[in-house]
């Protein structure tokens, strides 16, 4: 295992660089690798160890995951898996090859249209959320509380997508948050959520066109470094025009701020859909092709060294993989029957199958031989010997005169050479080289032939043809 990992599971996360870190977690590249070679960069939001603990931070925590697998859009980061093992908390994400805005935009200041571009964007995203529906289909409410530009990321595909939804407010939240305490950014927060009033997603409306206009000003809407000063600020909805910052904004995206960031929520766009709907009707936006080539050139060094990581994520030497990959071998070798065309001296075992039917096949064999040779035995007995045709003299004489011709398969076959003189007849015709004895003429004609045959039967030879 390379130093500076953590295995969860099927996960593996790399902690000694982490992406970004906060108050309460860290965002690291990660690892998920599979069976049969299977693997996939992924993004791991990594709980800090002393808070995994607390019982208000975990719930919250999980919290998270578990309002966002409910949130279905190509502009949220979707939750993959939660890991709750040896004392960590991990929120599983799909990586995005991008930047957060809030980096892009310190580079410079951002074109109107793919400001535009990317305000319509995380309100889709953001509109996704509070359209949000549980198993049974009954709405959760939620409400992210925390856009900012750290929490929008612009991927070099184009896409915008909502993240962090840590401190997301929901109808039926799990944990509750105490007293008087004030989550999210306050810079960017509404003026009924800074007070601690009931907020909805109104506020999310308030947060986004906050961060459009920081996009097309290009810069923070209020400098101060006092966080009372602030509050109060934006407690008493003293937000600026945009015109004032930026005096060649289009007049119809002034008005749309100008409604987006009222202190009533009342007289805000009703939902993130509509502003959404608002600022494409008032001037032109950027296309996802364009989005991306903005990506790559503002933040080319960090994406290339972006790149690298990635690259050393995805060849890195894991423990534990490469045992995965050749279990899975050796169990895939040992379903799949191999074949042994082409390979010289392999014979792979004969199956159960197959040898027990060899054994049935072979005793089925030797039963029908013993039956055979049963009714073999009873055809062919001593008396078969004392039959008529044998004692024809006719039919034996001719048996010699035609040495071309074969012994029937009968009880002849069984007989012995010094019993019959057919026997010889098959041998000499089986072995034409062979040299026939001399044999005189007068014995010749006293062996036609070489034997008497009893009033009983029994054939006795003559010794002169023996």
């Amino acid at each position: 295992m390379l130093e500076g990992t953590l295995t969860r599971g099927r996960y593996v996360a790399f902690v000694e660089r982490p992406i970004a870190t906060g108050g309460m977690a860290s965002i690291c590249f990660g690892r998920l690798a599979g069976s049969v070679g299977f693997s996939r960069v992924v993004a791991i939001k990594r709980m800090h160890p002393h808070l995994a603990g607390e019982r208000e931070f975990a719930a919250m925590f999980v919290d998270e995951a578990r309002l966002v697998s409910r949130i279905r859009h190509a502009n949220v980061v979707p939750t993959l898996d939660v890991v709750a093992e040896g004392g960590d908390l991990w929120i599983v994400m799909e990586y995005v090859h991008g930047e957060s805005l809030s980096r892009l935009s310190a580079e410079g200041p951002i074109p109107p249209a793919i400001a535009i571009a990317i305000a319509i964007s995380t309100l889709r995203g953001l509109h996704a959320a509070h359209e949000a529906r549980d198993e049974r289909g009954k709405p959760l409410g939620i409400v992210h509380r925390d856009v900012s530009p750290q929490n929008v990321m612009v991927g070099v595909d184009g896409l915008v997508r909502v993240v962090d939804f840590g401190v997301a407010k929901a109808a039926d939240r799990l944990q509750t948050t105490r007293d008087g305490r004030v989550k999210g950014k306050i810079r960017y927060m509404a003026p009924e959520q800074l007070v601690g009033g009931g907020t909805d997603r109104r506020a999310d409306v308030y947060a986004a066109s906050v961060v459009l206009w920081e996009m097309l000003a290009g810069r923070r809407w209020i400098t101060l470094d006092d966080q009372s000063k602030v509050m109060y600020e934006v407690a008493h909805g003293r937000f600026p025009r945009l015109r004032q910052a930026f005096a060649d904004a289009a007049e119809g995206i002034d008005a749309i701020l100008a409604r987006g960031t009222s202190k009533d929520p009342g007289d805000r766009f009703a939902t993130a859909l509509e502003m959404a709907g608002s600022l494409e009707s008032a001037a032109p936006s950027a296309n996802a092709g364009e989005i991306g080539a903005w990506v790559e050139r503002t933040a080319l060094s960090a994406l290339c060294e972006r790149a690298g990581a990635v690259a050393a994520v995805e060849n890195a030497p894991l423990d534990g993989t490469a045992n995965l990959e050749s279990s899975s071998s050796t169990r895939a070798a040992a379903e799949v029957p191999t074949a042994n065309v082409g390979v010289t001296g392999f014979d792979p075992p004969p199956r159960r199958g197959m040898r027990v039917g060899v054994l049935l096949v072979g005793g089925v064999a030797l039963v029908i031989a013993a039956v055979a040779t049963r009714a073999l035995w009873q055809r062919t007995g001593p008396g078969a010997l004392a039959t008529p045709a044998a004692s024809t003299p006719s039919s034996s004489a001719r048996a010699p005169s035609t040495p071309s011709s074969r012994a029937p398969l009968d009880s002849s076959a069984t007989a012995s050479v010094a019993n019959t003189s057919t026997a010889s007849a098959p041998t000499a015709a089986a072995n034409p080289h062979r040299v026939a004895p001399a044999v005189s003429t007068k014995t010749t004609s006293r062996c036609d032939p070489p034997y008497t045959v009893e009033p009983n039967g029994t054939k006795r030879y003559r010794p002169e043809c023996l």
